[in-house]
């Protein structure tokens, strides 16, 4: 009796480890078939207008597809100096400047935004970036917007020197697909209409249709008619 509840407890062992096995196959395939997207965050924030060799780096946001939608952010601190700068152009009303890139297989997408300097010291660095994603996974749209915070010069608050970031990632839809039977079973009558010699378009009643071959017969059988009695009188 022993042995044989041992085989069985041996036999569940087995297979669970099976299960188990399978399960992990499975999020690992799933895992690879969902591939990160890096997005490489940059920003300007000099006094005169912004080129590609103003930009310096900020951090990334690396977005994956691993039991749902998943994301990281990866910042750097703003040094000293630059710190200094973005107070500068906040005190002269000057623009702060954000560029997202992108690489995917077909090349390079670029997205940018700005906003006032002002405006982001008194977020307290902290921002909103809304990253949008079509069905097949590739980012169709990014956008920015700053936090309200109340960091102003007459709060005690300290900006930090380092941006809080918060990251939404929407997830496109397929919206409903058309329903293409009828209107292909429509076509298909259509064409065995054209065949038969038939105008399926024309949606006439038989009277409608043929009128002009029915009264000149009506026509010919009441003056037949009217005639007959006629000729019995003589």
């Amino acid at each position: 009796m022993t042995t044989r509840i041992l085989e069985v407890l041996v036999l569940l062992m087995s297979a669970w480890t099976l299960i188990l096995g399978g399960v992990s196959d499975k999020m690992e395939s799933d895992f690879f078939d969902n591939p990160e997207i890096t997005v490489q965050l940059s920003h300007y924030f000099g006094p005169d207008e912004p080129s590609d060799a103003g930009y310096t780096p900020r951090g990334s946001v690396v977005i994956r597809s691993f039991k749902g939608p998943r994301f990281t952010t990866s910042q750097k601190d703003i040094a000293d100096s630059d710190f200094l700068q973005i107070q500068k152009l906040a005190a002269s009303n000057g623009y702060y400047f954000l560029k997202a890139l992108v690489k995917t297989t077909s090349g390079d997408k670029i997205f940018q935004s700005f906003a006032h300097a002002q405006s982001l010291m008194q977020s307290g660095l902290s921002d909103i970036l809304r990253i949008h994603v079509n069905p097949s996974g590739e980012i169709v749209a990014i956008s920015y917007a700053l936090a309200k915070n109340g960091f102003t010069s007459g709060t005690m608050k300290r900006v930090p020197h380092q941006f809080n970031t918060t990251v939404f990632v929407h997830h496109g839809e397929l919206g409903p697909q058309p329903d293409t039977a009828p209107y292909l079973e429509k076509l298909e009558h259509e064409r065995m209409a054209k065949e038969r010699g038939e105008d399926p378009r024309d949606n006439r009643s038989f009277l409608a249709k043929y009128w002009m071959y029915i009264v000149p017969i009506a026509i010919m059988v009441l003056l037949s008619g009217a005639s007959t009695p006629e000729e019995g009188a003589r």
